[in-house]
Protein backbone atom coordinates (compact mmCIF):
# COMPACT_ATOMS: atom_id res chain seq x y z
CA UNK A 1 0.00 0.00 0.00
CA UNK A 2 2.49 2.40 -1.16
CA UNK A 3 2.68 5.37 -4.01
CA UNK A 4 4.76 5.04 -7.13
CA UNK A 5 5.37 7.61 -9.51
CA UNK A 6 7.97 8.20 -12.00
CA UNK A 7 8.92 10.42 -14.84
CA UNK A 8 6.76 9.11 -17.33
CA UNK A 9 3.42 8.86 -15.16
CA UNK A 10 1.90 12.62 -14.01
CA UNK A 11 0.34 11.06 -11.45
CA UNK A 12 1.75 8.24 -8.93
CA UNK A 13 -0.20 4.95 -8.61
CA UNK A 14 -1.59 3.81 -5.89
CA UNK A 15 -1.88 0.35 -4.07
CA UNK A 16 -4.81 -0.22 -1.91
CA UNK A 17 -6.77 -3.20 0.01
CA UNK A 18 -9.54 -4.83 -1.57
CA UNK A 19 -12.94 -6.27 0.35
CA UNK A 20 -15.40 -7.23 -1.25
CA UNK A 21 -18.75 -7.04 1.25
CA UNK A 22 -21.80 -8.32 1.50
CA UNK A 23 -23.79 -5.65 3.38
CA UNK A 24 -27.64 -5.02 4.28
CA UNK A 25 -27.36 -1.26 3.19
CA UNK A 26 -24.69 -1.53 0.23
CA UNK A 27 -25.73 -5.11 -1.06
CA UNK A 28 -22.80 -6.97 -2.54
CA UNK A 29 -19.80 -4.20 -3.18
CA UNK A 30 -16.44 -4.13 -3.46
CA UNK A 31 -14.50 -1.56 -0.44
CA UNK A 32 -11.29 -0.31 -1.58
CA UNK A 33 -9.02 1.23 0.99
CA UNK A 34 -5.54 3.33 -0.03
CA UNK A 35 -2.88 3.87 2.71
CA UNK A 36 -4.44 7.21 4.01
CA UNK A 37 -7.77 5.11 4.54
CA UNK A 38 -5.93 2.42 6.64
CA UNK A 39 -4.15 5.00 8.46
CA UNK A 40 -6.90 7.16 9.25
CA UNK A 41 -9.31 4.07 10.40
CA UNK A 42 -6.71 2.95 12.59
CA UNK A 43 -5.55 0.00 10.43
CA UNK A 44 -5.87 -2.91 8.72
CA UNK A 45 -7.79 -5.02 11.97
CA UNK A 46 -9.84 -1.38 12.43
CA UNK A 47 -11.09 -1.58 8.79
CA UNK A 48 -11.81 -5.24 8.96
CA UNK A 49 -13.77 -5.04 12.71
CA UNK A 50 -15.54 -1.86 10.85
CA UNK A 51 -16.67 -4.46 7.86
CA UNK A 52 -17.33 -6.51 10.46
CA UNK A 53 -20.25 -4.43 11.73
CA UNK A 54 -21.64 -3.07 9.30
CA UNK A 55 -21.99 -6.73 7.10
CA UNK A 56 -23.28 -10.34 6.75
CA UNK A 57 -20.33 -11.27 4.91
CA UNK A 58 -17.03 -9.84 4.13
CA UNK A 59 -13.53 -11.12 2.80
CA UNK A 60 -9.88 -9.68 2.02
CA UNK A 61 -9.27 -10.24 -1.86
CA UNK A 62 -6.27 -8.48 -2.13
CA UNK A 63 -4.12 -5.37 -3.49
CA UNK A 64 -4.74 -3.54 -6.58
CA UNK A 65 -3.10 -0.98 -8.03
CA UNK A 66 -4.59 2.12 -9.37
CA UNK A 67 -3.69 5.99 -11.14
CA UNK A 68 -3.89 8.69 -8.93
CA UNK A 69 -5.48 11.45 -10.74
CA UNK A 70 -6.90 14.71 -10.35
CA UNK A 71 -10.16 13.67 -10.03
CA UNK A 72 -8.84 10.77 -7.24
CA UNK A 73 -7.72 7.25 -7.81
CA UNK A 74 -9.31 5.23 -11.20
CA UNK A 75 -8.81 1.30 -11.71
CA UNK A 76 -7.96 -0.94 -15.00
CA UNK A 77 -10.96 -2.89 -16.61
CA UNK A 78 -9.44 -5.96 -15.44
CA UNK A 79 -7.72 -4.72 -11.93
CA UNK A 80 -10.86 -6.33 -9.86
CA UNK A 81 -10.66 -9.27 -12.75
CA UNK A 82 -7.05 -10.09 -11.89
CA UNK A 83 -7.88 -10.55 -7.96
CA UNK A 84 -8.11 -13.79 -6.62
CA UNK A 85 -11.74 -16.02 -6.58
CA UNK A 86 -11.98 -16.52 -2.74
CA UNK A 87 -12.94 -19.78 -1.62
CA UNK A 88 -15.93 -20.56 0.34
CA UNK A 89 -13.63 -21.36 3.94
CA UNK A 90 -12.46 -17.79 4.00
CA UNK A 91 -15.47 -15.74 4.05
CA UNK A 92 -15.62 -14.02 7.56
CA UNK A 93 -19.69 -13.07 9.04
CA UNK A 94 -20.63 -9.80 9.91
CA UNK A 95 -22.44 -8.93 12.92
CA UNK A 96 -25.38 -8.62 10.60
CA UNK A 97 -25.63 -11.89 9.95
CA UNK A 98 -28.51 -13.59 11.91
CA UNK A 99 -26.09 -16.56 12.33
CA UNK A 100 -23.42 -14.73 14.04
CA UNK A 101 -21.84 -16.59 16.43
CA UNK A 102 -24.77 -19.05 15.90
CA UNK A 103 -24.14 -23.05 15.54
CA UNK A 104 -22.31 -23.47 11.82
CA UNK A 105 -26.12 -25.46 11.17
CA UNK A 106 -27.59 -22.02 11.86
CA UNK A 107 -25.15 -20.22 9.36
CA UNK A 108 -25.51 -22.56 6.79
CA UNK A 109 -29.66 -22.25 7.13
CA UNK A 110 -29.25 -18.85 6.77
CA UNK A 111 -26.60 -18.84 3.97
CA UNK A 112 -28.91 -21.01 2.22
CA UNK A 113 -32.12 -19.29 2.72
CA UNK A 114 -29.75 -15.93 1.64
CA UNK A 115 -28.89 -17.42 -1.59
CA UNK A 116 -32.38 -18.55 -2.99
CA UNK A 117 -33.96 -15.38 -2.39
CA UNK A 118 -31.03 -13.58 -4.29
CA UNK A 119 -31.39 -15.90 -7.32
CA UNK A 120 -35.34 -15.38 -6.94
CA UNK A 121 -34.77 -11.96 -7.68
CA UNK A 122 -32.29 -11.76 -9.99
CA UNK A 123 -34.97 -14.09 -12.22
CA UNK A 124 -37.61 -11.94 -11.25
CA UNK A 125 -35.34 -8.93 -12.41
CA UNK A 126 -34.75 -10.77 -15.25
CA UNK A 127 -38.14 -11.47 -16.11
CA UNK A 128 -39.21 -8.01 -15.66
CA UNK A 129 -40.78 -8.28 -11.65
CA UNK A 130 -40.40 -5.10 -10.16
CA UNK A 131 -40.33 -6.50 -6.52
Amino acid sequence: MTRHGNASTPYPMIEAIVYFVASPDGGPQHRIYDNDDVQALGGVHAIEMLLEKESYWFIRLGEARGQLGPAGVSYGLDTFARLPKPTADRWRIGRRNPAFRASELERYVFEAIFKAIERMLECGSANGMDW
